[in-house]
């Protein structure tokens, strides 16, 4: 009798464990289910997101080629205003997200072109540049003894101790040397040397060297840019970037604008270039 019984509660001990097996089979599936969906639904909306973003970078890029953004700004941001007023009657009417877009002046590239500063031995070119887009030296000579003047053109970083420094030396023969203190090495020795610092050469009578690691190899920005020992030097430059000009004038060259987004998935504020290139 008692080997009965405990048959029985064996055989009704096996069945209730079938059982929550059997309901947890279904379950597990749901959980499965469910993960599997959320998961998908992110990856789905993060995908519209950068593809709209995508597409209002494009528009604003647009935008800026069609009114010269640099040389009109203020019918820019016009347009701009325009642009973010179309979004807002068609695509945020239809999905939710609106856009607006503003013309960022103080944060937009500028473009500074003047001769070498005689005025001091020492003065800054620029400082809180995140990216400079161009950067290029002329030197043609010095009026001082050869082989008595050199100057230095500095990029050194705001966040650390690094910097990367170029220097132009007169040579006992009147002509000029360029160094860098990344190269060890001298290079475009003549009369008229054209330096490109962001691209890292130097050319003179037709032929173009490179200058070893760049200031981008070897500095993390945001960097302040300075001249030492100028004062004398045949020499003139052009330099287009973010940031301020402290001791020289500077032009609108590259605008950046304010894009705010607000939607049912992502709320963000961005500010962009309308320079397509690094």
């Amino acid at each position: 009798m008692v080997a009965d019984d405990r048959g029985q509660l064996l055989l009704l001990g096996g069945l209730a464990m079938a059982i929550v097996f059997l309901a947890a089979i279904p379950l597990s599936n749901s959980l499965v289910v469910t993960e599997s969906a959320a998961t998908s639904d992110t990856v789905r909306k993060i995908d519209q997101t950068a593809d709209r973003e995508a597409a209002v970078v494009r528009s604003i890029q647009t935008i800026a080629n069609r009114t010269d953004a640099a040389d009109n700004p203020d019918e820019f941001n016009r347009t701009l205003q325009n642009y973010s007023a179309h979004r807002l009657r068609v695509a945020g009417q239809q999905s939710g997200v609106f856009v607006n877009a503003t013309l960022n002046r103080s944060a937009s590239a500028r473009r500074s072109e003047s001769t070498i500063d005689d005025s001091g031995d020492d003065w800054t070119l620029s400082e809180h540049s995140g990216r400079i887009y161009e950067f290029d030296i002329t030197v043609r000579d010095s009026p001082f003894s050869p082989g008595l003047s050199e100057f230095t053109v500095t990029i050194a970083s705001e966040s650390s101790a690094e910097n990367w420094q170029l220097t132009v030396r007169e040579q006992p023969d009147d002509d000029v040397v360029v160094t860098t203190s990344e190269s060890g090495g001298t290079y475009c020795e003549g009369t008229t040397v054209q330096i490109d610092i962001r691209a890292g050469t130097c050319t003179e009578g037709g032929s173009t060297e490179t200058l070893g690691p760049t200031y981008r190899d070897t500095v993390t920005g945001p960097y302040t840019v300075t001249y030492d020992d100028t004062s004398g030097w045949d020499a003139d430059y052009t330099v287009v970037a973010t940031g301020e000009f402290p001791n020289t004038a500077s032009d609108l060259a590259i605008p950046y604008v304010d894009v705010t987004v607000e939607g049912p998935d992502a709320s963000y504020t961005r500010t962009i270039s309308t320079e397509e290139t690094e």
